[in-house]
């Protein structure tokens, strides 16, 4: 039985084992874990019931960082001058962060793909005084990875230790170097589609028709990836007021129910940058939709 064990083990070497925890569970299809995974550096991902090498994995981070760039030519990625970023070769950590959740959980809860920027570093040392570097988080489902980051941040690098103690699978370093900015490839979505996500909008705005005043509002819903479980959604109205946040389930929306939607008022929406990245997400919405609020 332990030789059956083993030589299973040899053969699911190309299955991403290290950073996992030997509990006997499963994660996002990883199998159970040897005792000692050392600082073994995977070829390949488990997600749902799709495999991902490595070469799909950074192809698709550059995908991501493309679609930020295009849409935020006015911005800068999170405290790094995208002058730092474009036309350059940047050096990184890879690794991938699994879960255990399926179904709807999944959905919300999927596994995420992290990278750690070596070629340069965070300006402030950590409170211990080391080095920290800029690291991005990257939601992945079996259609691969998402349009926008889950998560940017800062912090010191995680040691090879790390990986072993926690759950999360070192995918080695690596260089991609982001050229010319293009326009994303959006999912081009069907008029049912867009028909049932209209009815679910308007379901929405009909839930609370006391808080929108009366006149008529604009709603945009942000292109999106075939891998995205969400998208952006900003509704105007004629009085200027610009609410913006998040569409759930896109992929989900029936029209017979109302949008899963959270927003927020934008504060500064006369600002440029915000201007220039509402009229890029307007040339390829997957929404674009008038309607009017009557007098209560």
């Amino acid at each position: 039985m332990r030789f059956l064990k083993m030589f299973l083990t040899i053969l699911l070497m190309t299955i991403p084992l290290s950073g996992c925890q030997s509990d006997g569970n499963t994660v996002s299809g990883i199998p159970d874990c040897p005792e000692e995974t050392g600082s073994i550096i995977m070829e390949e991902v488990i997600v749902g019931d799709r495999v991902f090498t490595v070469e799909e994995i950074n192809a698709g981070i550059k995908d991501t960082f493309n679609c930020y760039f295009y849409l935020h030519e006015l911005y800068d990625l999170y405290m790094i001058d995208r002058k730092n970023m474009i036309g350059k070769d940047i050096e990184y950590e890879l690794f991938f962060i699994p879960t255990n959740y399926d179904g709807l959980a999944a959905e919300l809860f999927p596994p995420k793909i992290g990278l750690t920027i070596t070629s340069f570093q965070y300006p402030e040392l950590s409170e211990d005084g080391r080095p920290q570097f800029y690291s991005f988080w990257i939601n992945v489902t079996p259609k691969g990875l998402q349009s926008d980051f889950f998560y940017q941040g800062f912090g010191p690098q995680k040691s090879s230790e790390y990986y072993s103690e926690s759950r999360w699978v070192y995918l080695g370093s690596h260089t991609m170097l982001i050229g010319e900015i293009y326009k994303p490839q959006f999912e081009v979505m069907d008029e049912e589609w867009v028909k049932k996500a209209d009815n679910s909008i308007r379901l929405f705005l009909d839930f609370a028709p006391t808080y929108w005043k009366p006149g008529k509002y604009h709603i945009t819903v942000k292109g999106f990836f075939e891998s995205d479980t969400k998208s952006i959604i900003v509704i105007e109205s004629e009085n200027g007021v610009i609410h913006q946040g998040f569409i759930y389930s896109v992929h989900s929306i029936t029209g017979e129910h109302m949008a899963s939607i959270r927003i927020t008022i934008i504060e500064n929406p006369t600002e440029e940058a915000f201007q220039n990245w509402l009229k890029l997400i307007k040339l390829d919405a997957a929404v674009s939709m008038e309607i009017t609020i009557d007098k209560h």
